[in-house]
């Protein structure tokens, strides 16, 4: 409503009669009774006041507290692309912090799937309307089953279980040098079965042991960093200190 008051120029006298001209049932009733409160402590009835007072009724600090909680722990997870970013730019008025475009990008970032946020973090962008539309793009094209580009997961060829095992898996092959090495199983299971049963902590080492090769040359991803609300940092707290318990991740020690 107010936006409509700015766009039209309207003075704080006129924005006070028309609010008080559109106040319906309960509203227009709590209005009359509050009036004649402030008349009586001769208290000046401004728009101000009136939004003061309208605002600690029907949206008093403590809903507004609860929605900024809500902003902070948004994260996508069953939500489409449109639905999770729809969610963002309501929750995103409450935010008591400074909410510029540079701001937001990262913390949408933060709260995509993790499989999109392995490919937008990638690409290390700072416009917020650019994000969301690359991220409805690569949702577009993505298949989380087998995690390639070229098609969606209902397209994928890939089966909803599948289990890879060489002929020879299990024995011992000897080399040239006479020392026998084990050959390693690789197994893929289904979402389902992956989430039947809590991980609690990183697997044992194996016999066969892998790596990933990095672009030679290549630097860590560069990106601004952010003041923290204090409810978004006590609930990475709270995230970290899971994740240590599971013993995912370690205290760093480099200096």
């Amino acid at each position: 409503m107010e936006r409509i008051y700015d766009a039209k120029r309207c003075p704080d006298d006129n924005r006070l009669a028309f609010t008080e001209y559109m106040l319906t049932e309960e509203a227009s009733h709590w209005w009359n009774i509050m009036r004649l409160i402030l008349e009586g402590s001769h208290i000046p009835i401004s728009w101000e006041v009136f939004k003061g007072k309208f605002y600690e009724e029907y949206f008093p600090n403590s809903v507004r507290f609860a929605k900024e909680v809500e902003f902070v722990q948004l994260v996508q997870g069953g939500m489409s692309v449109s639905e999770y970013t729809n969610k963002f730019k309501h929750l995103v008025r409450f935010n008591t912090m400074a909410t510029s475009e540079e701001w937001q990008c990262p913390k949408f970032e933060n709260g995509l799937r993790s499989d999109l946020k392995l490919l937008i973090s990638s690409l290390c962008i700072k416009s917020f309307p650019t994000m969301v539309e690359r991220a409805k793009l690569v949702v577009g094209k993505f298949c989380v089953r087998c995690r390639k580009n070229s098609h969606v997961e209902s397209k994928c060829k890939m089966g909803r279980k599948a289990v890879l095992r060489p002929p020879n898996a299990g024995r011992n092959q000897s080399r040239g040098s006479g020392r026998a090495q084990a050959v390693g199983r690789v197994y893929a299971l289904t979402g389902a079965e992956a989430a039947s049963s809590e991980v609690l902590g990183l697997p044992p080492p194996r016999e066969v042991e892998f790596s990933i090769d990095l672009v030679s040359g290549a630097g860590p991803i560069s990106i601004t960093p952010y003041r923290m609300a204090p409810a978004e940092l006590a609930e990475l707290k709270k995230q970290s200190e899971e994740l240590m318990d599971k013993q995912f991740i370690r205290p760093s020690a480099s200096s």
